[in-house]
């Protein structure tokens, strides 16, 4: 996520953070931390591949 997150503002951060929970939420994508403050790991699940957007 560090790399996605590189020269934006806070606002920005904070909206794309968010996003990343519905989204996880949803089951859209998977999502793995291996501890506190470690870089975050985002990849698809097969739902998100197969919608409409």
């Amino acid at each position: 996520m560090d790399s996605l997150l590189a020269r934006k503002t806070q606002k920005e951060a904070s909206r794309m953070f968010f996003e990343t929970l519905v989204l996880k939420t949803r089951d859209y994508i998977h999502v793995e931390q291996g501890k506190p403050f470690d870089n975050i790991y985002i990849m698809p699940r097969a739902k998100l591949m197969k919608s409409d957007f």
